[in-house]
């Protein structure tokens, strides 16, 4: 999503895909939470 901002460097990149996956987490999460 946003990660093409931070493509200076592969740390900043690493961590925009390390936050980006624990956003989708949390959204699968609630997810199956509402399922239940």
């Amino acid at each position: 999503m946003h990660c093409a901002v931070f493509n200076q460097s592969s740390s900043s990149t690493f961590t925009c895909m390390l936050s980006w996956s624990l956003w989708c987490r949390r959204l699968v999460i609630r997810l199956v939470v509402v399922e239940m």
